[in-house]
């Protein structure tokens, strides 16, 4: 299930059974200035993997902000999101 409001997606998937993972994820977006690569988006991620706590920041330029996605879907997989978990899915339908 996924559910937008400016500034803020939230992704949230319950396992199904005890093969399967679960995640709560947030991602909340603001523009931003960077010293180095000028006007973007900086994003949070937080929330949870399979009961696993994160929370991480990145930053992307304007004309790559369009692929946070990928982003997120990298930082998750460093807290135990599976390889075949894909969170484009659910978000595209959103933004």
């Amino acid at each position: 299930m996924a559910t937008f409001e400016p500034g803020h997606l939230h992704i949230e998937r319950h396992a199904l059974n005890d093969s399967d993972y679960s995640y709560n994820l947030c991602i909340d977006y603001e523009i931003s200035q960077h010293p180095k690569e000028g006007q973007g988006m900086l994003f949070t991620l937080h929330g949870s993997v399979e009961g696993k706590d994160l929370k991480e920041e990145f930053f992307l330029p304007k004309d790559q902000a369009f692929d946070f996605a990928r982003h997120a879907m990298n930082i998750a997989q460093k807290y135990g999101m599976p390889k075949i978990a894909t969170l484009n899915g659910e978000m595209h339908k959103q933004y």
